[in-house]
């Protein structure tokens, strides 16, 4: 049994249904909390849920959990855009999976994010990378969906998903260590979930490509024709001609020098 399959089980009795609208909801009520009591300075209202690592250790363990519920931004329009989008792929891969798989999928995500911020403790560790990672494994399984760019241009989900590993991408490559460290943390549960199946579907192309190019290499160094009496092909005799006679035991190919006779 894999592993992903053995702590699917150990998490079955105690998954948590709709999980993604429970995470949503608690950015939005996060976010109204911010625009009724301090619209004009939100960093009141988020010091006390970010997760700043060395506050954690100073006792502040709450943060391991709250930095969750930060929202994504803090303009309205994309806030609920955000949350949308979330929600519907959220859904659909729990759908899928079932709520333990996507359970698991969302706690790997979160643990490796959370044990990744350590390498940085007085920097501030956002959600936005492991939430990227839920639209990646969306695409992933349904590459071919359409999502309303800026709500008009028909844009699949496979491109989005490329447009998105290239702005992890540059985070890795142009980020500092710790920020490289904490891309790598948001995609592991994308890797642990897809990263066999992609090596093993990559594996299963390569030799059928091995085994058509062999059988194609097999084809072509057969003799069009050999006469079944004496063993002549056209590529040892050019010159001979070959006939073809229908026998009990299925069509055979004769030279002209052994077709049978009425």
């Amino acid at each position: 049994m894999r592993p992903l399959d053995t702590m699917e089980r150990w998490l079955r009795p105690v998954a948590m249904p709709y999980l993604a609208p429970v995470l949503a909801g608690a950015q939005a009520i996060v976010f109204i909390w911010i625009m009724v009591s301090s619209p004009q300075d939100p960093a009141r209202v988020l010091d006390p849920i970010v997760l700043v690592p060395e506050r954690v250790l100073a006792g502040e363990w709450w943060r391991i959990f709250t930095f969750l519920a930060v929202p994504p931004t803090l303009h309205p329009l994309w806030a609920i855009v955000s949350w949308l989008v979330f929600v519907m792929i959220g859904n659909d891969l729990e759908r899928q999976w079932g709520m333990a798989r996507f359970n698991l999928f969302l706690l790997i995500g979160w643990l490796a994010t959370s044990a990744a911020s350590f390498a940085n403790p007085s920097g501030t560790t956002t959600n936005g990378f492991m939430m990227m990672t839920v639209f990646l494994a969306f695409a992933t399984l349904a590459p071919e969906a359409i999502f309303r760019l800026f709500f008009v241009l028909p844009v699949k989900a496979k491109w989005l998903a490329w447009l998105a590993w290239i702005v992890l991408g540059i985070a890795f490559i142009r980020g500092p260590g710790a920020e490289r460290l904490a891309v790598l943390a948001s995609v592991a549960n994308w890797a642990a979930f897809f990263l066999p199946m992609l090596i093993k579907r990559t594996r299963d192309r390569t030799a059928r490509a091995v085994r058509t190019a062999r059988t194609r290499d097999a084809s072509a160094s057969q003799p069009r024709h050999r006469c079944v009496v004496c063993g002549r092909t056209g590529e040892s005799d050019p010159l001979l001609e070959f006939r073809y006679a229908t026998q009990p035991d299925g069509t055979q190919c004769y030279c002209t020098e052994h077709v049978p006779r009425a």
